[in-house]
């Protein structure tokens, strides 16, 4: 439910929840803050700050789900009521889990990055990374706040582009390793270097046999090439395959139509019932 339904009595901690969650209170109330974050894999560090640079109140909290309720009691305790801004590094990594749970509540999430080190003058602090988040946001005009990634169809299609990007340049560079193998080897292996590694040529890499009398060298060198073209060509034959000789935008637009397709498929079986 949104945070502004929170009453103050249904934001108490519990004792539980006192032992897992390390609060100062430095005072004041606001209904209108902005909340740091510094998250990592085990504990996120959280300020609350007040418009004037003032900071109300602090918190760190366990990476789980323990961990997100005590932040929304804190807030809930503090800073009753929407108009909340939680700036949070990380929303895309160890931060993800807390900007989902606030997202849900209703809050308003803004990405940050990490600070330099010259910004932070004093070395690295959890607390103090908290804190500049805070500040950065109240400083950063409205129209330049950098919103999270969104979930669903958007950072599925992310996923696929990624995916393809690494299997081009894993086939890229298994083709280089390949290529200059071949290049050390004899005539007839540099002269295979030469040519376009299309699935023809790699099946005819993969084929070759040894001969009587070969040293060992052209033998250890011979078998990696046909491992490597092996792998080059079931590669290709793999889940890359379906998306082979096609651009970036081209791909887009397949991946768009099937989300359009199946968009029309759920809302058509909506109607129905």
């Amino acid at each position: 439910m949104p945070l502004g339904g929170f009453t103050r009595a249904g934001a108490a901690l519990t004792p539980c929840t006192r032992r897992s969650a390390k609060v100062h209170d430095h005072g004041g109330r606001n209904r209108r803050c902005v909340i740091g974050g510094d998250t990592h894999r085990d504990t996120h560090a959280l300020e609350m700050t007040a418009p004037n640079g003032a900071t109300i109140a602090t918190l760190t909290i366990p990476n789980n789900a323990s961990g997100f309720s005590d932040d929304l009691a804190w807030i809930a305790e503090h800073a009753p009521g929407p108009r909340v801004v939680v700036a949070l590094e990380g929303t895309r990594s160890y931060g993800i889990g807390l900007a989902r749970v606030l997202t849900g509540a209703g809050l308003t999430i803004v990405e940050v990055e990490c600070p330099r080190r010259q910004t932070r003058r004093r070395g690295k602090s959890d607390p103090i990374d908290a804190r500049l988040a805070a500040l950065h946001v109240l400083l950063v005009p409205e129209d330049r706040k950098a919103l999270p990634r969104s979930d669903g169809d958007s950072e599925a299609i992310r996923i696929l582009l990624g995916a393809r990007h690494h299997m081009t340049v894993a086939r890229t560079a298994q083709i280089n390793r390949l290529r200059a193998l071949l290049l050390t080897g004899d005539d007839e292996d540099r002269l295979l270097a030469r040519v376009t590694m299309t699935e023809q040529n790699l099946g005819t890499i993969a084929r070759r046999r040894g001969r009587t009398g070969e040293s060992i060298e052209t033998q250890v060198r011979r078998a990696e090439a046909r491992r490597l073209s092996l792998a080059i060509r079931d590669g290709a034959r793999g889940a890359a395959g379906r998306a082979r000789g096609k651009s970036d935008p081209e791909i887009r637009r397949s991946l768009k139509r099937y989300t359009a397709r199946e968009l029309f498929r759920i809302l058509n079986a909506a109607v129905a019932h």
